[in-house]
């Protein structure tokens, strides 16, 4: 029995991984389906043992970060505060800035329409007054 193959296994395992996808790992990496299957076997009969929670702990004194690793390849998700309901929360208004173009352009707009509206209805009159002939 190979013994990298039997340290794939048991690595894999240590790390949470079920054993059938950790043979399926290997011998898609290319190992033969034999060796990896009577590994298997061999873990699945207890021949390596399994390793102790003291023997862990001492392995993360030794090696420190590589158990921070490993814990950061697990998320950690905190739950988030409730939304608050749209109707809680006061409407605040933006004022905005109108442009003073804007501002004088329809100012104008308007004052002409009054002199077109008031020459339509009097013009007349109005012309009468300033070019009137007194003969």
């Amino acid at each position: 029995m190979r013994e990298d193959i039997l340290t794939g296994l048991k690595n894999a395992v240590e790390r949470g991984e079920s054993l059938e996808k950790a043979v399926k790992t290997l011998v898609t990496a290319g190992y033969s389906s034999a060796e990896v299957n009577e590994a298997a076997e061999s873990i699945n009969l207890g021949a390596i043992g399994e390793i102790s929670k003291a023997e862990i702990k001492q392995k993360d004194e030794i090696h420190p970060a590589s158990s921070q690793e490993y814990n950061s390849e697990i998320p950690k998700y905190k739950p988030l505060p409730p939304a608050p309901l749209v109707s809680e929360q006061p409407a605040e208004k933006v004022p905005r800035k109108i442009p003073r173009w804007l501002i004088f352009m329809l100012i104008f707009i308007g004052t002409l329409i009054v002199f077109i509206i008031l020459f339509s209805l009097l013009g007349e009159k109005i012309l009468s007054m300033f070019f009137s002939s007194k003969a």
